[in-house]
């Protein structure tokens, strides 16, 4: 569609506007549920915090050594052994690689170092540099033809040639580790976290429940953060929907803004912020909701007098144009006149992105 667009300047307009006192008292006093401050408190609390607790948390070696000899059931592995092997492929020739194999066992009875010859023979890539060190590993770890060879031998002991899919093992079995317990060592930390967080638990209830015992023994908040070697810290404009340190928590808001807390004085009861937080509330200073004085918000108010005197001329010249176009006047004529900013006759499709949406609908 063709269209010719007459715009009007609302800043402009704004701008011929002349704000008098009166229109700005009188406006304020107008609207008065305009430029209000909502009701506020100052507070003092004291926080009971599960991650502090838990920095003071010190695990003795000796309460770790006693709590591995509680736990050791719930550790235990089966029988594992540690193993040497070197792998010769039975590739195209299965008698010539185990006659290898079999020179191989006799060459480690003799005394040659098993580790030298499985990193020279063994065509195992993953363990022959190793010394064909298996590791440590379960009957279950290991092809069946290994495992049964491994787990029927003595420590020291030589076996080979052993046939499996890949080829012939020499294997020599270097430990035995019994069936039992994993040691100390390999679940250390696993047993310091859970025992560190246990005893943090218990410091925790404990503090909880000294916190709330002060609390019938003291009036001050003073007295109850010594009594229990806390601090008592402040925070300043806490709202209703602002619970400053605690955000918009709803237990620390209604904790605050609780009567009785709020108005009378009182000290609240420990409140449960989350799992890890609990706290205690005094309200020392309470701002009820008031409006601010017309002189701080003076420059506010003016502006909005502005605003609105000038959407007021933009109607009237938007009528008068409306007017002057039913009567059937020229469109950039009227417009003009209309004190409008008129733009040049231009195409426009349903998709253009040029122009304002509400226009283009």
């Amino acid at each position: 569609r063709l269209v010719s667009i007459a715009k009007f300047d609302l800043q402009a307009a704004a701008d011929e506007v002349e704000v008098t006192d009166e229109a700005i008292v009188s406006f304020y006093e107008e609207n008065d549920s305009l430029y209000q401050l909502p009701e506020s408190a100052s507070i003092e609390y004291i926080e009971i915090n599960r991650g502090a607790v838990a920095e003071s948390v010190e695990i003795t070696e000796e309460a770790l050594n006693e709590y591995y000899l509680d736990s050791q059931n719930r550790y235990l592995q089966d029988e594992q052994r540690r193993a040497r092997h070197i792998l010769i492929l039975s590739g195209d020739d299965e008698a010539a690689a185990e006659e290898t194999a079999s020179s191989l066992v006799a060459r480690i009875e003799a005394g040659e170092p098993f580790a030298d010859l499985a990193a020279t023979y063994s065509k195992d890539g993953t363990t022959s540099s190793q010394g064909g060190d298996l590791g440590a590993r379960t009957r279950t770890q290991l092809s069946d033809e290994l495992g049964a060879a491994v787990f029927t031998m003595e420590e020291g002991e030589v076996s080979g040639p052993i046939k499996s899919e890949f080829g012939f093992h020499v294997v020599r079995l270097d430990e035995i580790l019994e069936q039992g317990p994993l040691p100390l060592d390999q679940v250390r930390g696993e047993l310091l976290n859970e025992l560190r967080a246990e005893e943090t638990d218990g410091l925790f209830r404990d503090l909880t429940r000294a916190v709330s015992d002060a609390l019938f023994d003291h009036d001050d908040m003073q007295s109850i953060a010594a009594t229990v070697d806390l601090e008592v810290q402040t925070a300043d404009g806490i709202q209703r929907a602002d619970a400053g340190p605690f955000g918009n928590n709803q237990a620390a808001i209604d904790a605050i803004f609780d009567e009785r807390v709020l108005l009378d004085g009182e000290i609240s009861e420990v409140i449960e912020i989350d799992a890890s937080r609990s706290a205690v509330f005094k309200v020392v200073e309470h701002s009820p909701a008031s409006r601010q004085p017309l002189d701080e918000v003076r420059d506010e108010v003016s502006a909005a007098v502005r605003s609105i005197a000038a959407e007021s001329i933009i109607s009237d010249r938007a009528a008068q144009l409306m007017e002057a176009l039913n009567a059937g006047e020229d469109f950039g004529i009227a417009a003009e006149s209309a004190g409008a900013i008129v733009s040049p006759t231009a195409l426009v499709g349903r998709q253009d992105q040029t122009l304002d949406p509400t226009v283009l609908a």
